[in-house]
C-alpha cells in the first residue's frame, strides 16, 4: 500500500506531518505500507513555513497511490493550474484526500466535476466552478472513497478515516493510541 503527498512550493508543512505522523504508527506494523511525498521535479520546494523539502518522487516517475494527499498552502490556484500537475492528476486516478485549498488541485485537473465534495463556507463558491455534483459545507465529509478536511483542524480526523477504510480494526485502534498516547506524553 502507497500513501503519497502532493508538495508545491508554499505547502502546509503542518498538514504533511500529521498525516505522515499517523500512517508512521500503521507503518510499524505492516512492511508493505510506504509513506512518500511527489511534486512536478525532484528539486527542493520550500514549504510555507520555511522549510525545505526533497520529494520521493517527479510526476514522470511516480508510482500509483492507494492515496493521494493533496495539503493547502499558499499560491494554491498558481501551483494547481500548472500544466504538469493537472496532467499528472488527470492520468492517475486514485482516491484523494483533500484539505482546505488543496481541492483547488483537484478542481483544476477535472477530478470533482460530477462528484460530491466538501470544502469550507471561504472556498464553496470557487468549487462551485469546477462542477462538482455537489458541494457540501462540513468540517470533514468522505464521498466515494474521497476525504476532503474543511482546514488543518481537521487533518488528524482525515488521516483517521483513511487509516480506518485501508487497515484492519486492530491497526486502526493501534493507530488511534499510539498517536494519542504521542500526544499527551509531549
Amino acid at each position: 500500500m502507497r500513501f503519497g503527498m502532493l508538495i508545491y512550493p508554499g505547502v502546509s508543512e503542518y498538514e504533511l506531518g500529521v498525516f505522515t505522523s499517523v500512517l508512521s504508527y500503521a507503518k510499524q506494523t505492516r512492511t508493505d505500507i510506504e509513506v512518500c511525498t511527489l511534486a512536478r521535479t525532484r528539486g527542493s520546494i520550500q514549504t510555507s513555513g520555511g522549510l525545505v523539502l526533497t520529494p520521493h518522487y517527479a510526476f514522470p516517475s511516480a508510482p500509483e497511490f492507494t492515496v493521494l494527499m493533496v495539503p493547502s498552502g499558499t499560491q494554491t490556484q498558481k501551483h494547481a493550474r500548472d500544466p504538469l500537475t493537472k496532467q499528472y492528476l488527470q492520468n492517475h486516478p486514485t482516491h484523494y484526500a483533500a484539505v482546505g485549498s488543496g481541492i483547488v488541485f483537484l478542481g483544476e485537473s477535472g477530478q470533482i466535476k460530477n462528484k460530491e465534495v466538501s470544502t469550507s463556507l471561504e472556498l464553496e463558491s470557487l468549487v462551485w466552478k469546477y462542477e462538482p455534483l455537489d458541494v457540501q459545507t462540513a468540517s470533514f465529509a468522505k464521498f466515494a472513497g474521497n476525504y476532503f478536511a474543511e482546514s488543518q483542524g481537521q487533518v488528524l480526523e482525515l488521516a483517521y478515516s483513511v487509516i480506518e477504510d485501508h487497515f484492519d480494526a486492530g491497526i486502526y485502534g493501534l493507530v488511534r493510541s499510539k498517536f494519542g498516547a504521542g500526544l499527551s506524553s509531549g
